[in-house]
């Protein structure tokens, strides 16, 4: 589970770094509907808090990083990378270990 000054550190960083905040496709709105269909998933799921902060996390940076509403092929890198800026910088107290490979 994560506190609510997680998610809004977690927030300001997604927004803080993304250029497509407005965009229809993939600005914070489409965010907003990853996030709450990931949420309905895990409840539907019986995944537990941990699973609802997965979800909730992906819907918020699966998208933070394209720099357009077009191919975009890194994006998903990037957002990953973002990611990880927000765990090192966060209290959680268990930390996934992501390898991304160097590009």
């Amino acid at each position: 589970m994560i506190s609510h000054n997680q998610w809004k550190s977690a927030v300001e960083l997604a927004l803080g770094g993304t250029l497509l905040a407005e965009s229809e496709y993939h600005g914070e709105d489409h965010w907003r509907a990853v996030a709450s269909q990931g949420l309905l998933i895990a409840e539907i799921c019986d995944l537990g808090s941990k699973g609802r902060a997965v979800a909730a996390l992906f819907g918020l940076f699966h998208d933070s990083r394209r720099i357009n509403d077009d191919h975009d092929p890194e994006h998903g890198y990037r957002a990953a990378l973002a990611f990880c800026d927000w765990q090192k910088q966060s209290t959680l107290t268990r930390r996934c270990t992501m390898r991304l490979p160097v590009r």
